[in-house]
């Protein structure tokens, strides 16, 4: 994954990107040092991308209040071992990717929908992946985007179009051939 937020691939300061990274740097140096302010910060500027992540990666019908009050709690307890502060996204991603994966999975077998959704974000090359990522799911401008991707915009917009359809394809239950004229 090219990265969980804008935040972590722009340091310059002169956006709100590098703004938000400055301020996440900051608030993660102390909250290392056990500041409970600046951890509370974090949690204020992270728990909406971490619920939106989990969701994503745990499904919907995984209990998303619980799992990201999980994830904080065993990114408090971790802080102290955080070594470079300006990678906090990074690896608080990480926290939340351990807090999921021990997280039953739902039975793909009674959720065939998903498996169809999954089957359809599989069949997109890494870069669709992390436009349609960055763009609907962490909901960063297209400017943003193509930037961290060395893209044009444009090309950030024909590249979100093209994933979605093929997902929305690949997720239309296939028709019997009686049906297919």
């Amino acid at each position: 994954m090219v990265g969980w937020t804008m935040a972590s691939t722009d340091t310059g300061g002169n956006t709100a990107a590098g703004w938000a990274h400055q301020e996440i740097t900051r608030y993660a140096k102390a909250a290392s040092k056990g500041d409970r302010a600046a951890f509370s910060a974090l949690f204020g500027l992270r728990a909406v991308p971490t619920y939106v992540s989990i969701a994503c990666l745990a499904g919907q019908d995984a209990p998303l209040d619980a799992l990201t009050i999980r994830v904080f709690e065993r990114a408090w307890h971790r802080l102290p071992l955080l070594e470079q502060p300006e990678q906090f996204d990074r690896w608080l991603l990480d926290v939340v990717t351990e807090v999921t994966d021990a997280e039953p999975r739902p039975n793909l077998d009674e959720t065939r929908g998903l498996g169809r959704l999954v089957g359809g974000l599989a069949t997109l090359v890494p870069r669709h992946r992390e436009v349609l990522l960055l763009r609907n799911v962490f909901r960063a401008s297209a400017a943003s985007v193509a930037q961290a991707l060395s893209l044009e915009v444009d090309e950030v917009h024909r590249l979100e179009q093209i994933s979605l359809e093929l997902i929305s394809e690949h997720a239309q239950p296939n028709q019997p051939a009686s049906l297919a004229a």
